[in-house]
């Protein structure tokens, strides 16, 4: 990658010039997808980061640094990003993964994913003895221990 040519192209952003982004937005767009979609596997996400970083690049272009390579910036932001998307989507998996099923919330998207969580909860209960079938009107479904139990 020229890094002259780059020098040139961010002493231009300095001076607000939307064509010197342009063409860096043609020099490196292709690849930093490539990179972004190669850890999130997501063509979404991967053209959502991507536009979150030539906004960055454009908003941060007074503090680029032209003796720098503007394309490190650009994949080191890239990666950056991605990682942040991956972290944030483990966390809210993980999140999801623990919310006991009566709170749920239901919209259009958590319908699916609510009636699969009561097949799995009707299979585990399909596969409880009768004796412990008769308890289940006592339990509490949101993780409290329970009352007293019948002793027959």
């Amino acid at each position: 990658m020229d890094s002259n040519g780059d020098k040139d192209l961010v002493f231009r952003l300095h001076d607000d010039d939307i064509g010197a982004f342009d063409m860096l937005y043609q020099k490196y767009h292709q690849a930093i997808y490539r990179n972004i979609f190669k850890l999130t596997k997501d063509d979404d996400i991967a053209r959502d980061i991507l536009q979150d970083i030539f906004v960055a690049l454009w908003e941060k272009r007074a503090d680029i640094n032209p003796d720098q390579s503007v394309s490190g910036w650009l994949f080191v932001l890239s990666f950056n990003k991605s990682i942040s998307y991956l972290r944030k989507k483990v966390r809210e998996t993980a999140v999801v993964n623990t919310m006991p099923f009566a709170e749920m919330e239901t919209d259009n998207g958590d319908v699916q994913l609510m009636d699969e969580q009561y097949y799995l909860l009707q299979q585990a209960i399909n596969q409880l003895s009768p004796q412990r079938k008769r308890y289940l009107p006592f339990a509490n479904w949101k993780g409290k221990p329970m009352k007293k139990l019948p002793r027959n």
